[in-house]
């Protein structure tokens, strides 16, 4: 079953920390990310009510509402009534509106499709501020807070770093990242076991946040040996069990599904060696049928360990 695999895959060795991020592409980006690696935990401090609208489309929204304000307001025009001027700020404001691209909201709109498809299979958890994630990290055996920062204080993410040879790795870590502009914040800062930084070759000093994260999480993660130590590790953001019915709901499109995905379960501990989806599943020229899909479910995508 896909399901066992990717919980075996599945690592709670390793916590992504979000502090205030402030573009929904970067959640998105970042829940992907952990979604694919295997990071099981992603922990947000103080999100964004709406943690998967980006920043451009949150004013593409805004503009298209004055456009639908401009619209109205055209259709109760008078005859007697004043005409537009050509170059006043009215009429700008009404051109500005007018060239909102439907094409670039459907992109927003799919781009925040897959951050919510990714979040749903993690263990996300919220946060009012720093203190009160401190104090959930304490319930965290072996933990340390690693801060992601530019400082010459930060240690660099090398697998031949020096620091890696002379101090003890822990067993957990919990790696933060701060808002795009000004990174982790001070007082998150000040209160962490360890600042790491990624090496940069070029001229320019930092990266966006969401690739940041996709490039420290795997160096981290390794460095951990975290991967495949899921079910058997002695703490888990949740039950091995919890994980399996909530993704079988999840991924299921009605009972009938859902009890085809059950019994399969219950019958088999199968895992696959490699998870892609079979070239005959890319055949396809039109779209599933439930059937179709429950029978893929069922099956699991990829190749049965033999």
């Amino acid at each position: 079953m896909r399901i066992n695999t990717v919980l075996s895959r599945r690592t709670g060795r390793l916590i992504a920390i979000l502090e205030r991020l402030q573009d929904g592409h970067n959640y998105s980006a970042i829940f992907r990310t952990c979604e694919t690696l295997g990071i099981q935990s992603v922990w947000v401090i103080g999100p964004p009510a709406e943690r998967y609208a980006s920043r451009q489309s949150l004013k593409r929204a805004a503009t298209e509402s004055r456009n639908q304000k401009f619209a109205r307001a055209d259709e109760n025009r008078q005859p007697n009534d004043s005409q537009r001027q050509p170059g006043s700020k009215k009429a700008r404001q009404r051109e500005r509106a007018e060239r909102t691209w439907k094409i670039d909201a459907d992109l927003d709109a799919e781009h925040a499709a897959y951050g919510r498809g990714a979040a749903r299979f993690l263990t996300v958890r919220d946060f009012d501020n720093v203190d009160d994630m401190r104090d959930a990290l304490k319930a965290v055996p072996g933990v340390e807070l690693w801060c992601s920062d530019l400082g010459q204080a930060a240690c660099v993410l090398e697998p031949d770093a020096p620091w890696m040879e002379t101090e003890t790795i822990p067993t957990r870590v919990g790696l933060v990242f701060g808002t795009e502009s000004t990174g982790v914040s001070n007082e998150m800062l000040q209160t962490c076991d360890r600042r790491v930084y990624l090496p940069m070759n070029g001229f320019s000093d930092s990266l966006n946040v969401g690739v940041a994260a996709a490039l420290a999480l795997e160096k981290v993660k390794d460095l951990l040996g975290g991967g495949c130590d899921y079910l058997t590790d002695d703490w888990v953001p949740e039950p091995p069990d919890v994980l399996r019915e909530r993704w079988a709901r999840k991924l299921s499109r009605d009972d009938g599904q859902l009890d085809l995905i059950t019994a399969a379960l219950s019958e088999t501990g199968a895992v696959f060696d490699d998870l892609r989806r079979p070239d005959e599943f890319r055949k396809h020229t039109g779209k599933f049928t439930r059937g179709t899909r429950a029978q893929i479910s069922v099956a699991g995508i990829g190749v049965e360990r033999k």
